[in-house]
């Protein structure tokens, strides 16, 4: 049922893109640079990243998906995924984001978010404003202040204790109550 390759997918330059970056023994990250989403694999198409993976690591297993190892979305290098559950893709996307500081594209550090993040709006600093000086829109900037992006930086504010604390205007402390 995987292995079928019809004369279609060898001849695609997309195919023959995708069996280079198979062969090759680099470690780094590739990408697919064609504007398509899939490739034609037998009678149906495939996302680059199942073909890489089928290449480099053989035929899955029944019930199984490629699990990017190396965190970094949009990668296909195969060497950067094994064959696992649809369960174990999922926590692999959850647990390595790629947000912030983190990503070579970001326009906002992981200190500017906890910077903004640590802001009372309400004295006069107006969102717009930072917004427009960060070169990023208001609604990414309410994004980030509510743990919808950049969540890779954590912040007490966005923890329902920090809420409380916010309400009280005092930061939680980190010891325990003891009675």
């Amino acid at each position: 049922m995987f292995g079928r390759i019809s004369k279609r997918s060898f001849g695609s330059k997309a195919f023959k893109y995708l069996q280079g970056v198979s062969a090759s023994n680099s470690d780094e990250c590739a990408f697919f640079p064609f504007p398509q989403k899939a490739v034609a694999w037998g009678a149906s198409s495939k996302q680059p990243h199942w073909i890489t993976c089928f290449l480099t690591n053989g035929s899955p297993p029944e019930g199984t998906v490629p699990v990017r190892i190396c965190g970094v979305q949009g990668c296909i290098n195969g060497r950067h995924f094994k064959w696992g559950t649809q369960s174990e893709a999922q926590a692999a996307r959850i647990f390595k984001p790629r947000t912030g500081g983190r990503n070579p594209n970001a326009r906002v550090t992981d200190a500017q978010v906890a910077e903004w993040r640590a802001m009372d709006w309400g004295n006069g600093m107006r969102k717009v404003e930072a917004a427009q000086e960060a070169g990023i829109t208001l609604r990414t900037l309410n994004n980030i202040l509510t743990g919808h992006s950049h969540i890779n930086v954590p912040s007490w504010r966005l923890t329902p204790i920090g809420r409380m604390a916010l309400a009280s205007n005092e930061a939680p402390s980190n010891e325990k109550d003891e009675f």
